[in-house]
């Protein structure tokens, strides 16, 4: 009998992530390809998740942190933490029947590849090459990989960032452009994502089993790289010249459609905004939902793309809600950011719709509708420890 085939292009965490899910979900009519280009390295600087990755992870590989943490170099995530953006530490708390966790991006590959070949056997399958061409046919999908054609009839794409913005919304009000990575080899002790409000920007601190990853992220329309090192250089009490820095320019966009055809954008060909709370790995795990729920005909294309323009509005919304109260420093930076962020809640209808929706629930949040990409109970966290107080009847 012919088998359905689904393919997955590229290995980093989006990939990986779509890769769990449709070999979880798919029956046993389906066949899984994973397409990588083994030449093509992935960013790794240590990841930090939501709840969704360890669960994809456990249903797609039988992935225990009791048993597998050492694998891939993981932590657990009970928390988020916000230190400097006011005189008081912030705590976004995750629900206590779930965790997240941080991980080794390097390693994460090759366990999840043992795993799957075990649990799916010939369901799974891999095949390595660089991608030359991929567009829709009538039916099928045609993907070139290194000259050769190969039809599909679906394909996730997660083949990175864009080669251009054409087909993007790039944000005009996030205020971050640039990163500097500090990687210290020493385990991290901690138990949360630390999120670090410096005078050029914010800093995410990330332990690893066997080593921290602290990015320091920044505007280089603002700020210069050098004013950066110096600043990465004081925190660590390191002098700047032995620092070996990794370095990412990055601009905040996603795509206007993230579905065409039988071809599915995920992971960063999908949405690049910023790594504020790990959100990038929820919602990579909801486009596969909908892709699943696509082919089996319970959802249109149109409607997959007008669902996903308004996560990801709503998603911006709620990092210029985070951004425009600014932190503790009084620096350029700051107001540019305060500046640019105010001006987008204040146009912002879905801003103005998210905060009727939880005053008017104001006396039972436990009963209202989420509003992505967190629940009642967390908003009200947000805006009680931020001091906002939107949310208050």
């Amino acid at each position: 009998m012919n088998k359905n085939k689904i393919a997955i292009i590229g290995t980093g965490t989006g990939g990986l992530l779509s890769i769990n899910h449709f070999c979880t979900w798919l029956d046993s009519s389906w066949e899984v390809t994973s397409i990588y280009d083994p030449n093509i390295d992935i960013i790794g600087v240590g990841e930090s998740t939501t709840p969704r990755v360890p669960y994809n992870l456990f249903l797609a590989a039988d992935f225990s942190f009791a048993h597998d943490a050492d694998k891939i170099d993981a932590t657990i995530k009970h928390y988020v933490k916000y230190s400097n953006w006011r005189n008081h530490d912030i705590t976004s708390l995750i629900d206590t029947s779930v965790y997240g966790i941080h991980f080794n991006n390097f390693k994460l590959r090759d366990f999840l590849f043992d795993r799957l070949r075990t649990k799916w056997g010939n369901k799974f399958q891999i095949k390595t090459g660089k991608v030359e061409e991929l567009y829709n046919l009538n039916e099928k999908v045609l993907v070139n990989v290194g000259g050769e054609q190969l039809l599909y009839d679906y394909v996730v794409d997660c083949r990175g960032y864009p080669e251009n913005y054409d087909e993007y919304v790039v944000s005009d009000y996030l205020p971050l452009n640039h990163c500097l990575v500090h990687v210290i080899d020493e385990p991290g002790d901690w138990e949360f994502t630390h999120h670090k409000a410096t005078k050029n920007g914010w800093m995410f601190g990330i332990p690893l089993k066997t080593r921290q990853s602290w990015g320091y992220l920044y505007n280089d329309t603002i700020s210069s790289k050098e004013e950066c090192i110096e600043d990465i250089s004081e925190i660590f009490g390191v002098d700047k010249n032995s620092l070996s820095l990794k370095e990412f320019k990055f601009k905040p966009y996603y795509a206007k459609k993230i579905l065409d055809g039988r071809i599915l954008k995920n992971g960063n060909r999908f949405l690049f905004f910023e790594p504020i709370e790990a959100l990038s790995t929820y919602y990579y795990d909801e486009a596969n939902k909908f892709f699943y729920d696509y082919i089996k005909g319970e959802y249109t294309e149109q409607q997959i793309n007008e669902t996903f323009n308004i996560y990801c509005k709503f998603l911006e919304t709620f990092i210029c809600y985070i951004y425009h109260g600014g932190s503790i420093y009084d620096t350029k930076f700051w107001r540019f950011a305060k500046e640019k962020c105010l001006s987008r809640l204040y146009s912002d209808e879905y801003f103005e719709s998210i905060v009727d929706h939880f005053r008017a629930n104001a006396d039972n949040l436990n009963n209202a509708s989420p509003v992505k990409p967190f629940n009642s109970w967390q908003w009200k966290k947000f805006d009680e420890q931020f001091g906002y107080n939107y949310f208050v009847p």
